[in-house]
């Protein structure tokens, strides 16, 4: 089972930070990395908000394992959050609120990932040994 103390402890430095990166993996194998809000605790899983890019949303949904990265760059303190996508939730849509602007290209809906976290990792960008919290 998690433990659920090294999850509160990485959500609550995310919520200091202000964000979070989340990394995911393509069909073509290629990593893809996006910014989002901080962490929302939910059991054993986060939630993470943000208006993600197509890429995002079509890597998880066909591989749903990511990587969830915390890091105060003050402390060169963090954690690396190993997980699987549960659900997605739509929280916010757009509806042409800037009709001079080319949104097509951009996302038009605002979404919750919620991750069911298997592990947490310390991260540093000092030497360190990738072990659990």
């Amino acid at each position: 089972m998690m433990d659920k103390a090294a999850i509160g402890a990485a959500v609550a430095l995310s919520k200091h930070a202000g964000y979070v990166f989340i990394a995911t993996v393509g069909p073509e194998r290629v990593p893809h990395l996006a910014a989002a809000g901080p962490l929302l605790l939910e059991d054993n899983q986060v939630a993470i908000t943000a208006w993600y890019c197509p890429v995002t949303l079509a890597n998880i949904q066909q591989f749903p394992e990511v990587s969830i990265v915390v890091w105060q760059k003050e402390t060169d303190s963090g954690y690396q959050l190993i997980g699987k996508l549960e659900k997605v939730r739509d929280v916010a849509q757009i509806d042409g609120y800037a009709p001079k602007e080319d949104v097509s290209l951009y996302p038009q809906v605002e979404r919750q990932l919620v991750i069911k976290i298997d592990s947490v990792l310390f991260f540093s960008q000092a030497l360190h040994a990738d072990t659990a919290e």
